[in-house]
């Protein structure tokens, strides 16, 4: 992997230490500072793309995956690490926690790594953050959660329903606490599962650069899967794809925008030369959608 370093900008993240051309320790790095220094992560991950050019986005589509991806089911994998390791969990070294909780990551929900390359890569990780105990350690438990994990998960579903649903779902037990004064049992588990779904990528296209049957030509041609809406210029993709791959992403063609936003724009039903009052239009999505629909013309105050 070639990188095209800004040594200033280096420094302003303090990896001088990270191998680069290692997507598992950049992951390590970024998960490991995001935590430590009360971070949020996005911003981190932010800072990261923004200084360090990666000539393959498949590599920063990995390194998304595995650090957002470790984080987002951080209760869950830290159970089955206290599982595994018992009353040693407090003492674990921060670095070697860490490269614990991205090895079972990769293994739990990344299929397309082999297992034996997630527990390689780990206690290589370990080799250069701890030593021939931690070494020894790493591969243990990664080894051991292989062995045990039909074991560990259903030892979850076995928790009482709270408990099963904080990890299951890697939602705080006091959130949980709080809805269920409002929900039945019954609700409660639709409710957090359902915050548990991938959420549906929509794109309203920018019809004032783009017409709508020319932008989905342009898919079609490159095979971009996609459903059409109840709104004409809005799209559900259906793709996986990374978002800077999708066609008109520098030229401003589309616009990510949830379905019901759209319609909203739709039900305002502008004319040409309207004099619209958009309030709380903060980031501005339906008022540029707006806009588009009056071809440009008339008047958009936003408060």
């Amino acid at each position: 992997m070639n990188c095209i370093i800004d040594c200033y900008k280096k420094n302003m993240l303090n990896i001088k230490n990270v191998d680069l051309s290692n997507l598992r320790e950049i992951s390590l790095y970024l998960l490991s500072s995001s935590i430590k220094n009360d971070y949020q992560l996005q911003d981190q991950i932010e800072l990261f793309e923004k200084t360090i050019t990666l000539t393959d986005n498949r590599n920063l589509s990995f390194i998304k995956e595995l650090t957002n991806g470790t984080f987002k089911n951080l209760i869950e994998i830290d159970y089955y690490i206290k599982y595994l390791v018992k009353n040693s969990f407090n003492k674990l070294p921060e670095n070697i926690l860490n490269i614990l909780r991205i090895g079972i990551y990769q293994i739990s929900y990344m299929p397309s790594i082999p297992q034996s390359a997630a527990v390689n890569e780990s206690v290589n990780l370990a080799k250069k953050y701890g030593h021939q105990g931690t070494v020894k350690l790493v591969n243990g438990v990664l080894r051991n959660f292989i062995r045990k994990s039909d074991e560990l998960k259903k030892s979850i579903e076995d928790l009482p329903l709270k408990n099963k649903l904080s990890i299951k779902y890697s939602m705080p037990e006091w959130i949980i606490n709080y809805w269920s004064k409002s929900y039945s049992e019954q609700e409660l588990s639709l409710l957090i599962e359902s915050l548990s779904l991938e959420p549906d990528l929509f794109l309203r296209i920018n019809t004032l650069k783009i017409s709508v049957n020319e932008f989905l030509a342009k898919l079609d041609d490159l095979e971009i899967i996609y459903e059409r809406t109840t709104v004409e210029e809005t799209i559900k993709l259906k793709s996986k794809i990374s978002i800077k791959d999708i066609y008109g992403y520098y030229e401003g063609f589309w616009y990510i925008q949830d379905l019901g936003a759209s319609i909203v724009s739709k039900i305002v039903n502008p004319s040409i030369d309207d004099n619209i009052i958009d309030f709380c239009g903060f980031p501005g999505g339906k008022t540029s959608h707006i806009s588009a629909l009056m071809n440009n013309t008339g008047k958009i105050l936003v408060i």
